[in-house]
């Protein structure tokens, strides 16, 4: 066990700031004997001290002065969010968290969008991807107003009929289409072909 010590102290492996060694691991490498195996010792520990470093790390995503936070939304929906209100287009510094810790949900994913602020009529549009979520204006780092979500009744232009035949994919008109919840679940009807949809079956947007 002497020498095992030694082998640390001696600055054959000195793990960085914020690393940790595990004890079981050290009292199980030995004092290389034969050539070479230095580094496989040393290697052994680097990526053991590693793993110790990724597990402590914390994930944190900056506060913004002013503009939007959309929170608690369903993991993996951001994306679709994004798309759905068109944020590429705003020209504005958007930051997405994607599956991160909540205690609420034990995963979710966030969108900050800074220098830009929410509409009414597109929150509502939001509640259609992620009813729980929240959002919130910020100016100056403070909360100013938060939005009660509320699922529209209809919507209009924004999704692309699911099904081939619709006249709506054949001809230059507007999509429509009346919204409900189902158990817990957001279904669509389509106005003119009358056909009934659950939103996860909506893979396309007129954006």
């Amino acid at each position: 066990m002497r020498r095992q010590c030694d082998f640390l102290k001696r600055g054959l492996f000195e793990p960085g700031r914020g690393q940790s060694i595990n004890p079981w691991l050290v009292g199980r490498v030995r004092w290389p004997e034969r050539p070479g195996e230095l580094s496989e010792q040393r290697k052994l520990l680097a990526e053991h001290a590693t793993i110790h470093m990724t597990q402590d790390k914390k994930l944190l995503v900056s506060a913004i002065k002013n503009g939007t936070v959309i929170d608690h939304i369903n993991a993996g929906q951001a994306l679709k969010i994004i798309r759905f209100l068109n944020l590429a287009a705003q020209n504005k510094l958007v930051t997405v968290g994607l599956n991160l810790p909540s205690k609420l949900m034990k995963i979710k994913d966030l969108i900050k969008v800074e220098d830009w602020e929410i509409s009414l009529e597109e929150a509502n549009q939001v509640a259609l991807i992620a009813p729980q979520s929240t959002i919130n204006i910020i100016k100056n780092y403070t909360v100013t107003k938060k939005f009660a979500l509320k699922l529209p009744e209809k919507i209009e232009h924004l999704l692309v009929c699911p099904n081939p035949k619709c006249i709506t994919n054949h001809e230059p008109m507007d999509s429509f289409f009346y919204v409900k919840l189902r158990k817990q679940k957001v279904e669509v009807s389509c106005k003119y072909c009358e056909k009934q949809f659950a939103l996860d079956e909506i893979k396309d947007y007129k954006i």
